[in-house]
């Protein structure tokens, strides 16, 4: 599809400082420059929750949502949910990165990348882009984005970490480990049979 070049503020922001264009350019196609944005998004989101937190992460979402509304709205109209339009992808991706640490982060990026692709598998996703002009344009990667967020905070608790408390499970087991040493060499001390520890 093409279409002018990006000029003024809705354009810059609505293709994502220009990571929207990037295919067009290379190739002449739009057709996955959701998936660029987002790739270029990783970064950023991970970066801003690791040095500002989870609540930072969400006010970016919030922020994003609320820009890309205003940008998207200038050119839904002519255009539709035009390829190039990508501040959507964006936002879902900030959504989905929510509170994880970097290798549940990327699983949280892959099944937002999957919601928003095929999105009839997922329910709500292509409700989501059906509602009118720009919410439709921002609203169906918001659902993707929550997608993933939550398979991203089952592997977190599963495999990585402990969500509600941010202690890793190897520390836990390293800390709590001298302390069963030290109970069980008091055991062998009081045992009444020198020399033959008690049975553990």
């Amino acid at each position: 599809m093409s279409h002018a070049t990006p000029s003024g503020t809705s354009r810059i922001l609505a293709s994502w400082f220009g990571t929207g264009l990037i295919l067009g350019k290379l190739r002449g196609s739009d057709w996955g420059s959701g998936t660029v944005a987002a790739l270029f998004t990783f970064p950023l989101a991970f970066w801003v929750g690791s040095t500002w937190g989870w609540q930072a992460q969400i006010a970016g979402a919030a922020i994003l949502f609320f820009l890309g509304v205003l940008a998207t709205s200038k050119f839904t109209e002519d255009e539709g949910d035009a390829g190039w339009m990508v501040i959507d992808e964006a936002t879902g991706t900030f959504v989905a990165m929510v509170g994880l640490t970097f290798g549940p982060a990327i699983v949280a990026w892959l099944m937002f990348r999957a919601a928003d692709i095929y999105k009839n598998p997922f329910p709500g996703v292509a409700q989501a882009e059906r509602l009118p002009g720009a919410w439709g344009v921002m609203t169906d990667d918001l659902v993707a984005g929550i997608y993933g967020l939550i398979v991203g905070h089952i592997v977190q608790a599963l495999v990585y970490m402990d969500t509600w408390t941010g202690t890793s499970k190897r520390l836990w087991l390293e800390s709590t480990a001298p302390t069963a040493v030290t109970a069980q060499l008091s055991m062998v001390r009081r045992s009444p049979v020198i020399g033959r520890p008690p049975s553990f």
